[in-house]
């Protein structure tokens, strides 16, 4: 049987990517999400892409979290993009 391999996508309520990422085991990866991520029960929708090569997968993954700059990857660009989410969010309480 061969692997696929996925890259998913979570979004909270208001359709905002919280997370992209790529694994051969989604099950795993979201149950590790699930028990870890200070994200994870923010999540409503879950997108799920299917690629028969790594290769493929993980350049998908990352021309996702440049384009799309999900909340919760960790890259530099982000910082600014998590403070005004989280700042609008405690405005919202």
């Amino acid at each position: 049987m061969k692997i696929r391999f996925i890259v998913y996508r979570y979004f909270d309520e208001n359709d905002i990517l919280l997370y992209a990422g790529f694994t051969g085991n989604f099950a795993m990866s979201n149950y590790n999400h699930e028990l870890f991520s200070t994200w994870y029960h923010k999540c409503v929708k879950v997108t799920l892409k299917k690629f028969d090569s790594k290769e493929e997968a993980l350049l998908y993954e990352t021309e996702i979290i440049k384009k799309e700059t999900p909340l919760f990857n960790i890259t530099d660009s982000l910082i600014n993009k998590r403070k005004k989410y989280f700042h609008q969010e405690c405005e919202h309480r």
